[in-house]
């Protein structure tokens, strides 16, 4: 059967599943004030961690997807944390995929990967997940490519439809990038081209290890990367 999921050593919900409480300030000298406005503040605050907590509840644990894999026709999976670490691919989340192929359940890989679709498909054969595991692979960078791209012709794609006109003609772009593909990213964008952020048109966010200059991508901080990007705020 499919293999159950590696629980984390920390809890599942992390820093986005904790609850909200704050300290309530009490004023020595209104203590009757202070105790009206304690049990104001305290009512809210109280049905709103027990809906919290019957939200927690409703969601069943499951011990992996065999339990309710026969419910779906097929199934979205994502990239980073799910079936790789950016180095390594988890062995339990391929020995899923296999498990997923000979049940005959369509997988396919959803991402907001930066980068482009055959990119990210060449580093999943690097990574052991073999091209016949999926059906298919969207991603977020292949998405905005596609729709950059398409402001060349009448041809629009369906992000292409949605993005501001702005967006769609401008030519000089500021990239924040991964360093790795940037230049390649932009290459079949001409004459859209990569410049310095006093003369960009636009902002393209697909990393945080570059920014683009006047002599080309030259690595950055994530201090000198918050200066840039309030300036041009």
């Amino acid at each position: 059967g499919l293999p159950a999921p590696r629980r984390p050593r920390e809890p599942p919900l992390g820093h986005h599943g904790r609850v909200g409480g704050g300290r309530l300030a009490l004023s020595a000298l209104a203590a009757v004030s202070s105790r009206m406005v304690a049990r104001e503040v305290k009512r809210p605050r109280a049905a709103a961690e027990k809906g919290v907590a019957n939200v927690a509840s409703a969601v069943p644990w499951i011990g992996g997807l065999a339990e309710i894999v026969g419910r779906y026709d097929a199934i979205l999976v994502d990239l980073w944390g799910v079936l790789h670490n950016g180095s390594v691919s988890f062995p339990w989340a391929v020995e899923c995929l296999e498990e997923l192929h000979r049940l005959g359940k369509p997988v396919v890989f959803l991402s907001n990967s930066a980068r482009r679709r055959e990119t990210n498909l060449r580093s999943l054969v690097k990574l052991g997940i073999r091209r016949e595991l999926f059906v298919d692979l969207v991603v977020s960078g292949e998405e905005t490519w596609q729709a950059l791209a398409s402001a060349k012709s009448d041809k629009l794609t369906r992000l292409g439809g949605e993005l501001p006109l702005p967006v769609m003609q401008a030519e000089r772009i500021f990239v924040v990038g991964n360093g790795a593909d940037d230049e390649s990213f932009l290459s079949g964008l001409a004459p859209r081209r990569a410049t310095p952020l006093a003369e960009a048109q636009i902002i393209l966010a697909r990393g945080c290890e570059t920014t683009s200059g006047v002599d080309g991508a030259v690595a950055t901080t994530w201090k000198e990367l918050e200066v840039q990007l309030a300036a041009a705020a």
